[in-house]
């Protein structure tokens, strides 16, 4: 009798429960570090958080010590820190968004208004490489733009993004992933989804505030070139004068002069659009595991 095939069978047995046993203990491995990173970076981030808070608490400012204020070197402008816009905070401050009540409630058709080009804007610089390219359908944005003003208007009452969810089949796992998104992202190199919440908000306010809206923002409003120039200018009034300070109405006018259409629209935005320069406060802070890179989110 030949026991060569009953050797090979009980080899290759044992080979696939070894293999198993080795891609089980892997993904043992791998998911004990995904836990000791979301706990370990959730304790930092709620650290953060207390610390926050005990800094909001006001108390009286020790009396200055003239020995110390005369031994003090004094800083210079460029030994500051590197320099990092409001506009990139992360998480993202709800007026760096894109507020999408303002168009919902639009007492004119909204494909006739600029805020509907704006969002449809958005929507593409946030998603076209990251979801729409993969799919067989054009216009994705408007599509979408439309599936939400659809149930807006069919629902009458929207208090979250997930409300917006569209009906047409199509759209549905494309939204889905929208407003999920990834906890890793970034979009100007392409890199995971953006969540919606991140870029988007249902609030009783101007559609844009141009003094903390996002890069991303600016590209739907502006055009890249201009929002480039923009980020700009406000780096060179960081680097002359050290603070962190958006242009200005005016300074915005200056800067398209040669741009008609742009500045015309800015006119035609009127009080959708909003250049006061009050810092909100922040409701969010995050961490960011440097190993992992898993992003934990807390309230403040």
């Amino acid at each position: 009798m030949n026991i060569l095939p009953i050797v090979f069978a009980f080899m290759f047995i044992f080979s696939f429960l070894t293999l198993g046993f080795i891609q089980e203990h892997a993904h043992s491995i791998l998911s004990e570090k995904s836990f000791k990173s979301f706990y370990d970076t959730s304790r930092i981030a709620s650290n953060a958080v207390a610390q926050k808070l005990y800094k909001r608490i006001k108390t009286q400012p020790p009396p200055p010590n003239p020995s110390e204020q005369s031994a003090a070197p004094v800083k210079s402008v460029t030994s500051q820190k590197k320099y990092r816009s409001l506009r990139e905070l992360f998480p993202p401050l709800d007026k760096s968004k894109f507020n999408l009540t303002a168009l919902f409630e639009l007492q004119t058709e909204p494909k006739n208004h600029p805020l509907y080009e704006i969002c449809a804007s958005l929507l593409h610089v946030l998603y076209e490489e990251s979801l729409f390219k993969h799919t067989k359908h054009e216009d994705l944005e408007y599509d979408l733009l439309n599936a939400m003003l659809k149930t807006y208007r069919t629902k009458g009452t929207i208090k979250t993004l997930s409300d917006l969810y569209p009906d047409a089949p199509h759209l549905q796992s494309i939204f889905y992933k929208m407003l999920k998104g990834t906890n890793q992202y970034d979009v100007s190199s392409k890199h995971g989804i953006a969540p919606l919440e991140d870029f988007f908000i249902l609030d009783k306010t101007p559609s844009i505030h141009f003094s903390f809206a996002s890069a991303c923002l600016l590209k739907a409003v502006f055009g890249e070139k201009i929002a480039l120039k923009i980020l700009n200018e406000e780096k060179k009034k960081y680097e002359t004068e050290g603070k962190k300070i958006s242009l200005t109405k005016e300074e915005l006018t200056v800067l398209l002069a040669n741009d008609p259409l742009r500045a015309s629209l800015v006119l035609e935005l009127d009080q959708h659009i909003d250049f006061s320069k009050k810092s909100p406060k922040r409701v969010l802070l995050s961490q960011k595991d440097k190993s992992s890179g898993l992003v934990v989110k807390k309230g403040i």
